[in-house]
């Protein structure tokens, strides 16, 4: 058998992993064990106490390997590391795993600042009462863009961060992005924006904000996709997210808006740039376009039928 490991951090709440996809059963090898499947557990050091797990009523432990295979997590207090373990045999296809939290986005917004610590906290609240002269130059922008920053960690070269550039990363073929997270910069707050990331190994995340890490660190397991939407409960909802995705294989897919998955045409195909805007909507009455066509149809209307009268 083969196995890769996915760390995956998360602040209090409720989550559900499911089976988003699973391929047709190997046969029963290696002592009858039901492969591919995925294993989630503690991380080492985390407590019991910190984290409970219900399993759906098909569902054996903390193994996911058939559709239909559910387990809810409970993580606790100020969050907890779990470590999903992906097992599958030389070659064979990875199960796709999925996690949705499940409380609703009011109930669950103040978590991400709990679980950031002292000085991420400080650093969100910063940017939550931004400047005068960062709103002035946001203001300034064209088309209402908003500057956005995007920090990638990206394989062998760490963690890196890109503002007011046309694409973050694309450093150097193969150098692909292991996790990504985005802040916006002037008119929007940190909090506004949410995004997610599947990765090579199949695993989804749920949708992060307050410029949290989203995807991988050091594992050498890249992103295959990534979505950016406006939170529906942002302080300033007319804006639009258009990005654009550059793969390993030469493929550009975009630019997608408002939580579309970017992923490129080529099977597991490595992240290897983003180019991310938030653009001020722009709404045009529909009114005033459609009574100039009707205009222009009967004028062209009475045209033809005077035309038509002076034929012999």
């Amino acid at each position: 058998m083969s196995a890769s490991v996915q760390v995956l951090p998360l602040p209090p709440g409720l989550y559900l992993f499911s089976v988003k996809a699973a391929g047709a059963p190997t046969p029963r090898v290696n002592g009858g064990l039901s492969l591919p499947a995925v294993h989630v557990g503690l991380g080492p050091g985390v407590r019991s106490e910190q984290v409970e797990f219900v399993a759906g009523p098909h569902t054996h432990g903390a193994w996911l390997f058939a559709p239909g295979d559910l387990l809810v997590t409970k993580v606790n207090g100020s969050g907890a590391t779990l470590v999903m373990t992906s097992v599958r045999t030389p070659g064979g296809d990875v199960l796709s795993i999925k996690v949705e939290r499940l409380e609703s986005r009011a109930e669950s917004s103040p978590a991400p600042r709990a679980v950031a610590g002292n000085g991420a906290e400080s650093a969100a609240a910063g940017v939550r009462r931004s400047s005068k002269a960062a709103r002035a130059v946001a203001a300034a922008r064209p088309n209402g863009v908003v500057p956005v920053q995007v920090g990638l960690h990206v394989r062998s070269r760490g963690d890196m961060r890109f503002a007011d550039v046309p694409w973050a990363g694309r450093v150097a073929p193969g150098l692909w992005i292991e996790a990504f997270s985005v802040r916006p910069l002037g008119v929007l707050g940190v909090q506004d924006l949410e995004y997610k990331g599947l990765t090579g190994s199949g695993f989804e995340t749920p949708w992060l904000s307050d410029d949290k890490m989203c995807g991988t660190k050091g594992m050498a397991v890249p992103l295959v996709g990534f979505a950016v939407r406006l939170k529906p409960d942002a302080a300033d909802g007319n804006y639009d997210c258009e990005y654009s995705g550059y793969f390993q294989s030469g493929v550009t897919v975009g630019p997608l808006r408002n939580g579309a998955p970017c992923r490129s045409t080529v099977a597991n195909d490595p992240l290897e740039g983003i180019q991310l805007r938030v653009l001020k909507r722009t709404a045009l009455p529909a009114e005033v376009p459609m009574a100039a066509a009707k205009a222009a149809n009967r004028a062209r209307a009475r045209a033809g039928r005077r035309v038509a009268s002076r034929r012999p």
